[in-house]
C-alpha cells in the first residue's frame, strides 16, 4: 500500500516500482490510499478540505493538534493561499487531498488507478461534521460504483 495523500508526488514511481519489483507470486499491483472529500459541488468540496488543511498545519507548526478543526476554524486560521491549495491533479502533480464533486473525484481517482495501474484504492476523509462526512462517503461509493460498508457512515 503507498499513502499518496502523505507523498502525492512519490505516490506512482512507487506503486509502479512495487510491480516491477515485487516476486511473481505476489505482483498484485498495490494499493493506493487516498485522502478525499467529495461534496454536491467542487466549491463546496474544496471548503470542506480546509478542515483537513488546518489540521495539518496544526500539526506542521506545533506537532500536535486535538481534533480536526471545524471549517468555520478553519477559514479563520488559513491563509487565502493555504485554503485554494490545488485539490485536483494540477500539470501532472498530485493533491495531498482530492476534493470536489463527484464526478471530480472519480475522474481524479481513474487517472490514479490508470497511471498506477492499482485494483484497489483505499480511502480516508478528515471532515469535521459527522453529518457532511456521511454524505461525503455516500456520493463517492455511488460515484464509485461500490456499496460501502456499515463502517463507512459511523466512523
Amino acid at each position: 500500500m503507498f499513502a499518496g495523500f502523505i507523498n502525492p508526488g512519490a505516490a506512482e514511481r512507487a506503486l509502479l516500482r512495487h510491480r516491477a519489483f515485487a516476486k511473481p507470486a505476489s505482483r498484485a499491483p498495490g494499493i493506493l490510499s487516498v485522502s478525499a472529500v467529495v461534496a454536491d459541488t467542487d466549491a463546496e468540496a474544496q471548503r470542506l478540505n480546509w478542515s483537513r488543511t488546518a489540521l495539518m498545519t496544526r500539526l506542521a507548526r506545533t506537532g500536535h493538534a486535538s481534533h480536526v478543526p471545524t471549517v468555520e476554524e478553519a477559514e479563520k486560521e488559513l491563509s487565502r493561499a493555504e485554503r485554494e491549495r490545488p485539490t485536483v491533479i494540477t500539470d501532472g502533480r498530485w493533491p495531498l487531498q482530492l476534493a470536489g464533486s463527484p464526478a471530480t473525484v472519480r475522474d481524479q481517482i481513474e487517472q490514479m488507478t490508470k497511471a498506477t495501474g492499482v485494483h484497489e484504492v483505499m480511502v480516508r476523509d478528515m471532515i469535521a461534521d459527522p453529518a457532511a462526512r456521511a454524505h461525503s462517503r455516500s456520493l463517492l461509493a455511488q460515484a464509485l460504483g461500490v456499496t460501502p460498508g456499515p463502517a463507512a457512515a459511523s466512523s
